[in-house]
């Protein structure tokens, strides 16, 4: 079994310590915001599944950034396919992911269902 096939043991396995948030636990609180933009690790689960708002957007681009910035390691999972997520999030946090990330894609089948 491949390392990346695993999600439950990213957190596991890291050599630093990681954080582990939902986005929209990101987006709902301000104090899950700030850990996440701190943490030396952080996996951002479930992108996509927050309520579509500019709000939330502008919060996840925040968080996107701050990371970007001071080269933080984020692991991001995510339904949207490549195009949902450039057509649903502005496009410097589209960049920056693209820039600054490995981008595997699982295919159309869900691993919540394997």
């Amino acid at each position: 079994m491949e390392y990346w096939d695993s999600p439950a043991l990213w957190a596991e396995n890291a050599s630093c310590s990681a954080s582990w948030l939902s986005a929209y636990a990101v987006c709902m609180e301000r104090a899950n915001l700030y850990a996440a933009e701190s943490a030396p690790l952080l996996v951002l689960d479930d992108l996509g599944c927050e309520l579509e708002s500019r709000a939330n957007a502008a919060t996840l681009n925040e968080l996107i950034g701050v990371r970007y910035n001071f080269g933080r390691p984020t692991i991001i999972t995510s339904n949207l396919t490549m195009s949902e997520f450039s057509k649903r999030y502005q496009s410097r946090m589209y960049e920056r992911v693209l820039q600054s990330n490995n981008i595997i894609d699982t295919g159309k089948e869900s691993m919540r269902l394997l």
